[in-house]
């Protein structure tokens, strides 16, 4: 090996090791984050796996809520397109209009109250 060669090695060694050990800590924070006995809470959205693969009534109630109306519908839809899909579309629609109700009351709310001037 002829001393020009040595340090090209040598910056190769150098960036294998960087890129392991962003594999390594990329590893690190996934398990921290999953805690000590795994994932903290059941996936109840449906969205990695139908409902009916859920255990007990996880996936019937998941079906209530943002992500698992609209993991079924966009599974529905891409695969299904003949499916009943009008459960889905409703509670979607409930959660927009419960938001909209909301932001309405904490605007009225905020804007009910007369400002002062201070000092």
């Amino acid at each position: 090996m002829t001393a020009a060669a040595s340090p090209a090695v040598a910056q190769q060694l150098k960036a294998i090791g960087t890129q392991m050990q962003q594999q390594i800590d990329k590893k690190a924070l996934a398990a921290a984050s999953q805690g000590p006995a795994g994932p903290q809470a059941p996936d109840t959205s449906a969205m990695e796996a139908p409902k009916e693969f859920l255990a007990g009534s996880w996936g019937d109630i998941g079906q209530f809520f943002v992500p698992g109306a609209s993991g079924t519908l966009l599974r529905d839809l891409s695969y299904f397109p003949d499916a009943p899909m009008a459960m889905q579309w409703w509670v979607l629609i409930g959660w927009l209009a419960l938001g909209i109700v909301l932001m309405l009351i904490g605007h009225l709310k905020a804007h009910s109250q007369k400002h002062t001037a201070v000092g």
